[in-house]
């Protein structure tokens, strides 16, 4: 007989919130779940798979969109064309990834430059400071 499990077990098994099941069942991540007479909310070990599975997914950076394009692609019976589709999911995620990579460098670089031209000399007002001018007075970064 198939394991089965409260909201709060699964919650608790996979890390997250009796709120995040919930609101990944509403985004149509995770099946509507078998209620017992009582009306409590019973999961599946295939239940727990598929969580872990948007967990893993969401650290990997996709979205929850991605995510649910990821599990229908895992039902497609098309083999090639699933391998396919999933690789091209995965090709744009990574090119998300190098954009992100380079938006954060380039803010890494603009704070060094603002911190470099801070002076740290006690007498100096704290308004004087480039790093909170150009913060403060959308200065070009």
């Amino acid at each position: 007989m198939e394991q089965r499990f409260t909201i709060g077990q699964l919650a608790k098994s996979c890390n997250v919130t009796v709120d995040t099941i919930r609101y990944y069942e509403k985004q149509g991540l995770l099946p509507s779940p078998h209620r017992r007479a009582s009306g409590y909310r019973v999961y599946s070990e295939a239940d727990t798979n598929r969580l872990q599975f948007v967990i893993r997914s969401k650290k990997l950076g996709f979205s929850l969109k991605e995510i649910k394009e990821l599990l229908n692609l895992s039902h497609t019976p098309d083999l090639t064309s699933q391998h396919q589709q999933i690789h091209a999911v995965a090709k744009e995620k990574i090119i998300d990834i190098e954009k992100r990579v380079a938006d954060l460098l380039q803010i890494k670089q603009a704070l060094e430059g603002l911190i470099s031209d801070c002076h740290s000399e006690a007498d100096t007002p704290p308004e004087h400071c480039h790093l909170l001018r150009a913060i403060a007075f959308q200065e070009e970064l």
